[in-house]
């Protein structure tokens, strides 16, 4: 560390551009490394798993595989795996471990080495070795600085930035970001958003609870699929104005607030008189929206709120980094929205989390909500990797893949696993960063660094890496696992909103926004073919009660349910008459730049808007796939749980079966949703986006699920 005498911003500005480069990590400590193995007759896996394990019609449906059945088919030979040792062992490695699938290998290498070893393939193993990746970072730091406000507060006219959770149907909270200097009132504004209506409602805060960041016992809660820690944003010791409470009724006759989509404003006024510039929250909101709890939704899917699983099935929800839940919250939650479980039902697995952290409020939502739709069922919370990387940046991508290995060398793995975390696929960055660089906004490694220094943006470091965690998914489908993926909350042009056009970085955020909002950026896990990917609905009220339409900001929800084609992989047999029927249908429309020959997604949804948690004793209202994923996923659980009492075998890899099934039954299986589309992220709409539709969509798949018709598609 070293000081340059230099203006104050430009040592911040200094400091936050080397932190993003530089792995701040000195010594060379044992870090533990996987090796990826070269795989072999990965297409007749594959063939095994979509024509015949997964597939009803075949006589070896249903017949999962063993540990050593996937050895003996993929896995390296032992001249291969000796080798291999061989040459880590003189090179100082140590605790080698070779993988039950024998296409892994676990070791503990010097820092040094590990970096080595995952910049580049020693020459000498590239013919048994496809990549290594460092798993130990414990200690590693990766500073965010993108969205970092204090570039922006140097300005007189720059105005506040301004963000609110809507405590209850009525009420919000509010927090307003001014300029370091002392403020004496905020002005803020709620307006209804739709150009045929014109209400405006004003209101002051003149008795102003402004602190540093650090201070403040309540964060705004943006999205349940993005859980960005707000002080890293805006700065450990920035200036923030909190009220709380704010009933909104006493402003807007309730005849008003229950029928208009609303947006807030607000502006600061500073001791010298000066106003600051207007600014806006990015996300528009329904006020007194009715919750959907658990036995809500089990109204809506149409499964009784008094059935408890009675046999042997299991299920986890799966994260990293903070990832982590409290027992008292989940017992609260449980008491509060009468739900008939208990929480000796539920165990937490692996690393510890931290209440302090975004996943954690991931992880609280995660496991209330899969336990809630299949009360009484063996379920875990399982954190494998709480290292700090591993929250928001690339460190993810390494554990997923460790994690997925791990799955597949389990005797008895999950029947189900819920994952709710994910990030634009490396496709999808690759992409945007190349463009970046063709129209000179960026180098293409600055943009890299950029684009991976946002949280939970793109969280993957290669295409290779992406493709071997695809090949785990596809093992755990050989192995009687279902896997169900959120597919994101900015629609199908960003992973949550737009890149924030502050700072040293601003050309390059606008360049990234022109991209975004021109091309469909897939996220990850859900592009993959092979997990459910689950998007999101909100309900609409009607004169005869509630009805699913397409989850969008344009239609005052938090966020748009993801949606796209995949870059990386090629559109699987089971989902091809379906998404050609769609793209027949709306030839005419201009969906702007995608891979119709990809991967398509989502398959299906669940309510993803207006969902009740419990979190550190006091309820949340959140919304985001990673909402509807974990619903989604416990509903499918309750199916396993009829198929094992029945004496069949769990579902496995279930698209194969949905899509046949749903090619007759689609009106007993799904409610079929046919309004809205993907177009908006979380604070910018872009000109293109996927519609829904009748029968399967871009937007919402099938739609919303209906267990009487899943159960009765599923149960023989």
């Amino acid at each position: 560390f070293f000081v340059i005498n230099m203006p104050r911003g430009i040592n911040v500005f200094l400091v936050l551009v080397l932190c993003s480069v530089v792995l701040c990590r000195f010594d060379d400590s044992p870090t533990k490394i996987l090796i990826a193995l070269k795989q072999n007759n990965i297409p007749h896996l594959q063939q095994l798993v979509l024509d015949e394990i997964s597939n009803p019609m075949s006589g070896n449906y249903g017949k999962f595989l063993s540990v050593e059945d996937i050895a003996s088919l993929i896995g390296a030979s032992d001249n291969e795996i000796n080798f291999v040792q061989n040459f880590l062992e003189l090179n100082g490695a140590s605790d080698i471990i070779v993988s039950g699938t024998r296409d892994y290998m676990w070791a503990t290498v010097p820092f040094s080495l590990a970096i080595d070893f995952e910049t580049k393939v020693p020459y000498e193993l590239k013919e048994f070795v496809d990549f290594f990746v460092s798993l130990t970072n414990t200690n590693l730091k990766v500073e965010q600085s993108g969205n970092s406000f204090m570039d922006i507060s140097s300005s007189d006219i720059t105005p506040p930035l301004v963000f609110n959770n809507i405590v209850d149907g009525n009420t919000l909270d509010i927090w307003v970001v001014p300029h370091t200097r002392e403020e004496i009132e905020v002005s803020s504004i709620l307006f209804e958003l739709r150009s045929d209506v014109d209400d405006i409602f004003s209101f002051e805060q003149t008795s102003i609870n402004c602190m540093s960041c650090n201070r403040l016992e309540n964060h705004p809660h943006r999205s349940s699929f993005d859980h960005r820690d707000f002080c890293n944003i805006v700065g450990e010791y920035q200036q923030v104005c909190y009220f709380n409470n704010i009933d909104v009724s006493s402003i807007i006759p309730e005849t008003k607030l229950s029928q208009n989509i609303w947006n807030l404003s607000s502006k600061v006024q500073y001791t010298d008189s000066t106003w600051s510039v207007e600014g806006f929250s990015d996300k528009s909101m329904r006020l007194v929206g009715k919750e959907w709890d658990p036995n809500s939704q089990k109204g809506v899917y149409k499964l009784n709120t008094t059935q408890v699983a009675t046999s042997s099935a299991t299920q986890i929800v799966w994260g990293t980094g903070t990832y982590g839940y409290s027992t008292s919250d989940l017992q609260k939650f449980y008491s509060d929205f009468d739900i008939p479980s208990s929480v000796s039902d539920v165990v937490p697995i692996g690393d510890a989390g931290d209440s302090n952290g975004d996943n954690y409020v991931e992880a609280t939502l995660d496991i209330q909500y899969l336990s809630a739709m299949a009360p009484g069922m063996d379920s875990a919370c399982v954190n494998t990797n709480n290292a700090t990387d591993t929250e928001g940046s690339t460190g993810f991508g390494n554990a997923l893949l460790e994690f997925a290995v791990q799955v597949n060398e389990m005797n008895s793995p999950p029947n189900v696993i819920s994952m709710s975390l994910g990030s634009l696929s490396w496709a999808s960055c690759n992409l945007l960063c190349t463009q970046a660089s063709l129209m000179g906004a960026s180098t293409y490694s600055d943009c890299l660094n950029y684009v991976q220094g946002q949280f939970q943006v793109c969280m993957y470091s290669s295409e290779d890496l992406v493709a071997r965690i695809d090949n785990e998914f596809m093992k755990m489908g050989s192995r009687g696992v279902s896997l169900f993926a959120a597919t994101g909350d900015g629609g199908n042009h960003f992973s949550f909103g737009p890149f924030k056009p502050f700072g040293a970085d601003s050309t390059l955020a606008k360049a990234l926004n022109e991209i975004s909002c021109n091309t469909t950026l897939p996220t990850y896990p859900a592009a993959s073919p092979w997990v459910t990917g689950v998007g999101a609905s909100q309900m609409q009220e009607t004169n005869t009660g509630y009805s699913p339409i397409g989850c969008s900001t344009q239609t005052g929800a938090t966020i748009t349910g993801g949606a796209g084609f995949s870059w990386q992989f090629p559109m699987p047999s089971y989902q091809q008459s379906v998404v050609q029927a769609y793209l027949t249908a709306n030839a005419n429309t201009n969906f702007g730049n995608f891979n119709s020959s990809g991967r398509a997604y989502p398959d299906l949804t669940g309510i993803g808007n207006n969902i009740p948690i419990v979190v550190n004793s006091r309820k949340m209202v959140v919304a985001g796939t990673s909402c509807s994923t974990p619903e989604v996923a416990g509903v499918f659980s309750m199916i396993n749980d009829q198929r094992l009492n029945n004496n069949l075998p769990a579902l496995g890899f279930i698209n194969t079966r949905l899509y046949q099934q749903a090619a007759t039954n689609q009106n007993t299986m799904f409610v079929d949703i046919t309004e809205g589309n993907s177009a908006c992220g979380i604070g910018k709409c872009c000109d293109t986006g996927f519609t829904a539709g009748p029968g399967w969509d871009a937007f919402t798949g099938f739609g919303n699920i209906l267990y009487s018709g899943l159960v009765e598609a599923f149960s023989n």
